[in-house]
């Protein structure tokens, strides 16, 4: 297709064409346009650049904004960095007199765990910071450290500075450069992996996360019948959770509850003991808490809760 036939096209369906660089180039070979990118709207396309290839390709990587017009629901989950967390200064803003503030409660656990659970859920706002992060998108990656994102900041440096000299030397250092990166991208996502099924018993979270990630496409509930006629189906997530809650309440056995049976005394083989809680129980339960779990009901993280053991031991075994 030659070049005067690709602008009767743009001219004849009003469509604009944004690549203006060259998007392949070789050693010894002169750069050409071979990737084009069309809209039918002048501004709908920003900040395009061209980047250095992926692995050994020859074409160019082209990074643009697209800035369409759909209105899109973005599901944001704020929620604590306990990796970034100022912990010296947590132990420090929990060392106050507990005894006076959980001795007005001593016959009460629950208002004891309600005062102690406020005051330490304002020291972590203070020295916890929050991130916002996207629910809808979940990414597993291999964790970069700096000297790898310095080497493919290199890499496209490099490949910036060919496209602008056409010097050959150039183009060996890239080429040197982006084989580098290839190789230690790999092994880190080798060795990622690797960690990822050395611990998939004691973390099968983080396993099956990106196991999932894997996939190319996701198994859901299909819309299901709302009434017995089969003439409705559901809507949303919702309404499917109703339809499935009302079948499974619907095969449970109703008993009376005015007729309450009666009980016969029977032969006890073992009789069940007191409950009893010391300390070292408590304690070593605490102890035994895996800083990779995510919070319990409580809200509480086991990161958090190492700094407070001292407190939670003294009043758990009361």
């Amino acid at each position: 297709m030659g070049q005067g036939v690709v602008e009767e096209g743009l001219i004849s369906f009003f469509l604009y064409q944004h690549v203006t660089s060259p998007t392949r180039a070789r050693q010894n070979q002169c750069p050409t346009v071979l990737d084009l990118i069309f809209t039918n709207e002048d501004s709908m396309l920003s900040d395009l650049k061209v980047l250095a290839p992926l692995g050994k390709s020859d074409h160019s990587v082209l990074s643009f904004q697209l800035n369409c017009y759909m209105a899109t629901e973005v599901f944001k989950d704020e929620r604590r960095n306990y990796n970034k967390g100022d912990y010296c200064k947590l132990r420090k803003e929990l060392s106050i007199d507990w005894d006076a503030l959980l001795d007005p409660f001593q016959n009460d656990a629950n208002s004891q765990f309600k005062v102690f659970h406020e005051v330490l859920q304002q020291v972590c706002n203070r020295c916890i910071p929050c991130v916002s992060s996207d629910t809808a998108t979940k990414k597993h990656r291999p964790p970069m450290n700096r000297d790898m994102r310095r080497l493919i900041h290199r890499k496209n440096r490099l490949w910036t500075r060919y496209m602008e000299t056409k010097d050959i030397l150039k183009y060996d250092e890239y080429r040197k450069c982006r084989n580098r990166v290839r190789t230690i991208t790999r092994k880190a996502k080798r060795e990622y992996e690797l960690n990822l099924a050395m611990k998939v018993r004691s973390e099968p979270k983080n396993f099956w996360n990106y196991a999932n990630s894997k996939l190319k496409t996701r198994c859901r509930i299909p819309d299901l019948y709302v009434n017995s006629n089969n003439s409705q189906l559901t809507s949303n997530d919702q309404d499917k959770v109703e339809v499935l809650s009302n079948f499974f309440a619907s095969v449970y056995t109703r008993k009376s509850v005015v007729e309450l049976p009666d009980l016969s005394c029977k032969d006890l083989m073992y009789e069940m003991s007191t409950p009893y809680m010391h300390r070292e129980l408590v304690e070593k339960l605490l102890k035994d808490l895996k800083v990779s779990k995510t919070p319990g009901p409580d809200g509480i993280h086991p990161i958090v809760s190492a700094p407070t053991n001292n407190i939670l031991v003294t009043y758990g075994a009361l």
